[in-house]
């Protein structure tokens, strides 16, 4: 049945016109404040609330159990709308079946008419749904339903609803670095964006497009992959003059159907070229931003950036921003480093840890907590953790099984993730305030997982080094392998300290295996002692954490 609500008031364009969108204001009665149940027809069903959202602890749930007839959904109370404009909606959802996103007009006589403006499939984890449309004539209010036809599980939450029809375009940004920044400027054939080019190496067939339709105006650019062996490919924007050591954000738009990379390329003063990964995002079919700030390298004369595909699949971009940190707030009162050991390793136990205890110097370690038992000799178990610990050293969680955590759903999420946690202390290890996610992967419903079960960080894989700005569920590392060489990691340490910068130096195994993620104790006594010599005292993510606040 439904029930009726007073319209909600027509509000300014391009402002949310859903009260409590993301479901986080609760009534009297328990419910969301504004939201009502709907369902008709012959079937069993369940409206759950709240359950974990996509960002937060609350989202409403549907569940479906025996099916005849009729639909089943969460529904917002009514809205005001005006007739002939165009309006866009959105919702975040998981499901185990495909659903349906229905609008309900409500006419002025009283009559009601509906349209289908969606039919997304299953989700395990939280997807993003978009569409535009425009309201009939003679339309008084209208509701609009994310429902559920067939027995199955439909989760929502942070919907959106906003009349687009007079959004001003953007003022221009006269701090923006990047020329044509919104590819709104073509050559006399129209055929390519002026102050871009086009870059492509390795065995692939890319496809580059121009002009198609942008995220806030006429123009964007795409790429097209497929036969990928190796390589990449990308659109990029002409060099800018920078200095070295200063800071600078960067943001674009993008819609991809693959993950996708961002990389500054900095060019030297002997012309050759060094490189910053600064972000890896996931697949998205609506527009979304990415950002993300950096420091110029050392040496540097200018950039320019790559937001690059190197899978089989699309990527469009547009609005790029490049703008220098004037006043820099995100930079530290002096350089930190930070020496890491993942998965708990017997070798960087036996090998490494003896060398930093002669320094006094302390580390922080991601353990893995289902290998701490004898069928992984490999690696360190329980009592010499809490030696470890005993020792002043830093231990976080790394997982209980060491999965791709992006592949997993959500409860499985949490089994590892808290999971780890809970072993840890179980034994008697505590605090255990910090994550580290396997592999470095993640997403935002990983990120959400982990910031839900209360961890204060977590550390990826994205290269580079932390600002006091960089996301505190995001904090880039330098990875130490079997290719790196002590004048590298150097360079990673002098980098840090001059720029002001925190750089975390990742370590796993230390013996002379020449396994891909171990390096040689003498390499790991060459690095302890230039920290020493330089009278530079590594810090625990805990201690650079708290130094970010």
């Amino acid at each position: 049945m439904f029930f009726v609500h007073s319209a909600r008031p027509v509000l300014a364009s391009g402002e949310n016109l859903i009260t409590n969108p993301d479901l986080e204001i609760t009534d009297n009665t328990g419910l969301p404040q504004d939201w009502i149940k709907g369902r008709w027809g012959t079937n069993t069903t369940v409206f759950e609330y709240p359950v974990l959202g996509v960002n937060s602890s609350k989202a409403a749930r549907v569940s479906i159990s025996s099916y005849s007839s009729g639909d089943a959904k969460w529904k917002f109370a009514d809205l005001a709308v005006t007739p002939g404009h165009e309006y866009q909606f959105s919702d975040f959802y998981t499901s185990d079946i495909s659903s349906y996103i229905t609008i309900q007009f409500k006419k002025s006589d009283g009559t009601f008419s509906y349209k289908d403006i969606g039919h997304p499939g299953p989700a395990r984890d939280f997807q993003k749904f978009t569409a535009t449309f425009i309201v009939p004539a003679n339309t008084e209010t209208l509701s609009i339903f994310h429902l559920l036809n067939a027995v199955g599980t439909l989760t929502t939450d942070e919907f959106e609803l906003k009349d687009i029809t007079a959004l001003p375009p953007p003022p221009p940004d006269s701090n923006n670095l990047i020329s044509n920044p919104s590819f709104e400027y073509s050559n006399g054939a129209g055929t390519s964006p002026v102050k871009w080019s086009k870059g492509n190496w390795g065995s692939n067939t890319s496809t580059f497009i121009f002009p198609i339709s942008g995220y806030q105006s006429s123009n964007a650019a795409e790429i097209q992959m497929n036969a990928y062996s190796s390589g990449d490919a990308k659109w990029y924007f002409d060099e800018v003059p920078v200095n070295p050591g200063e800071a600078y954000s960067f943001s674009d738009f993008y819609k991809s159907n693959t993950k996708t990379y961002i990389t500054v390329r900095f060019k030297q003063t002997d012309g050759t070229f060094k490189f910053l990964d600064i972000g890896t995002v996931e697949a998205s079919t609506d527009w979304q931003t990415f950002s993300n700030t950096f420091t110029v390298a050392a040496n540097t004369v200018s950039l320019t950036i790559f937001h690059l595909l190197k899978n089989n699949g699309t990527l469009a971009v547009d609005a790029y921003s490049l703008k220098k940190i004037e006043s820099d707030p995100s930079k530290f009162s002096t350089g930190m480093v930070s020496i890491h050991f993942d998965d708990g390793w017997r070798s960087a136990y036996e090998n490494a840890v003896p060398i930093l205890n002669a320094q006094g110097f302390k580390s922080t370690n991601f353990i893995v907590s289902g290998r701490l038992n004898p069928n992984y000799p490999g690696y360190i178990q329980s009592p010499e953790l809490l030696a470890l610990q005993a020792q002043g050293h830093e231990i976080g969680a790394h997982t209980r099984t060491h999965p791709d955590l992006t592949t997993l759903s959500t409860s499985q999420m949490q089994n590892e993730i808290v999971g780890s946690r809970n072993d840890l202390t179980d034994i008697g290890i505590t605090p255990v305030n910090f994550f580290a996610y396997p592999y470095g992967a993640y997403n935002t419903q990983t990120k959400s997982v982990v910031q839900n079960a209360g961890f204060s960080a977590a550390r990826s894989s994205d290269g580079g080094y932390n600002l006091k700005t960089q996301d505190l569920s995001a904090l880039r590392r330098q990875s130490m392998t079997s290719n790196t060489t002590f004048a590298q990691a150097k360079n990673y340490i002098d980098t840090a300290m001059n720029d002001k910068t925190w750089v975390i130096l990742l370590f796993h195994e230390v013996n002379y295996t020449g396994n891909q993620y171990s390096v040689s104790p003498e390499l790991f006594q060459e690095i302890v002692d230039y920290l020493a010599s330089k009278d530079i005292t590594p810090v625990t993510l805990g201690q650079g954490v708290a130094l970010m606040q």
